[in-house]
């Protein structure tokens, strides 16, 4: 038995299948946005998806470093624009729960709200490079 590789064009490999037959595929053959490669049934699909990719032959590479990260051009990639919409979008949450904070009948408490809003408008991810590793601004 066999297992199957598809390779995307940037060389990462995308999924493996072990299909029912020896037969259905091809190595080298191009399916869609994919190239297949054989692989012997004895890897571990697993480590091989995170650890090797294509250049030629299977190569070893790091495993991701987080998951806003692309393969591309043999390397790592952060998809900041990703990060950043998606951080983007927790800001103007944060900014919509926090409305009730600038109504008239919140005077005393409207001051810290306002400062806390206002960094929340100017806030920036930093240098994190996923959602987690982000580190907001204190409520008051």
């Amino acid at each position: 038995m066999l297992r199957v590789a598809f390779v995307n064009i940037e060389g990462n490999i995308d999924h493996i299948i072990t299909p029912s037959t020896d037969t259905a595929h091809t190595e080298g053959e191009v399916r869609g946005e994919w190239t297949i490669r054989l692989l012997p049934f004895s890897v571990d699909p697993t480590s091989y998806l995170k650890t090797k990719y294509w250049d030629g032959e299977f190569k070893d590479r790091d495993p991701s470093p987080g998951g806003y990260y692309a393969w591309k051009d043999n390397s790592w990639v952060l998809l900041e624009e990703e990060l950043d919409a998606l951080v983007s979008r927790k800001v103007k949450k944060l900014l919509r729960n926090s409305d009730w904070t600038q109504l008239d009948d919140t005077s005393p408490a409207k001051v810290p709200w306002a400062a806390y809003r206002a960094e929340l408008r100017a806030f920036t991810r930093g240098n994190a490079d996923h959602i987690s590793q982000v580190i907001w601004p204190t409520e008051p």
